[in-house]
């Protein structure tokens, strides 16, 4: 049992994340905690996120990470965007290996989130892909249209509408693990850090 900023998490630690059977939290606390950690250590300017300090913000605020219903391609590979592996000498922080469909396999869920964190954000700053659609018709190899749909409800925005991703990247990580999961795997909590605009 570890102890959260408000109410007691039951959960199995394995491989550096908290599986969650139980929680029961404050968010508006931890959000006031965790915007004054941010500030003091957390965010970069370069918007390369530094690891070590995404698994300390984990750590030090107890929060779960997992909550875990179906063993899906996400979290069997520790990638739950399913982000395709770099080949060669430049394999992703934390990479240990790609799947028969060419995803990586991460050591971690701290270096699959990062990872995807980072596509993004490469997405909007070098290929200026600034609307749902621009993104998903880049990044999904399925069915577009229902992942568009699902991203733009989760959003409330429109398709084709522009949008900082940047500013909106945990809301956007959170919609896209959820539709490539098909459930919610992380707490809200576990994507703060990734609030570059914080």
């Amino acid at each position: 049992m570890i102890t959260a900023l408000a109410g007691v998490v039951s959960a199995t630690f394995i491989g550096g994340l908290y599986i969650v059977n139980m929680h029961n939290k404050s968010l508006e606390r931890m959000n006031s905690d965790v915007k004054t950690y941010m500030e003091a250590s957390y965010v970069k300017e370069s918007r390369i996120f530094e690891l070590e300090a995404y698994i300390r913000y984990l750590h030090d605020n107890n929060v779960p990470m997992m909550n875990v219903e179906t063993i899906t391609t996400g979290i069997r590979n520790r990638n739950p965007m399913n982000v395709f592996a770099r080949e060669g000498r430049d394999p992703w922080l934390g990479q240990v290996g790609k799947d028969e469909n060419g995803h990586a396999i991460f050591a971690t869920f701290e270096h699959g989130l990062r990872a995807g964190a980072i596509v993004l954000l490469r997405y909007y700053d070098v290929h200026k892909l600034d609307t749902v659609t621009k993104i998903i018709n880049r990044y999904c190899t399925g069915n577009k249209k229902a992942y568009i749909s699902f991203i733009c409800k989760r959003l409330n925005v429109q398709a084709d509408e522009v949008i900082n991703v940047a500013e909106r990247l945990p809301e956007l990580m959170k919609a896209m693990v959820h539709f490539e999961n098909g459930y919610q795997v992380f707490p809200d909590e576990t994507y703060i850090p990734f609030s570059v605009y914080r």
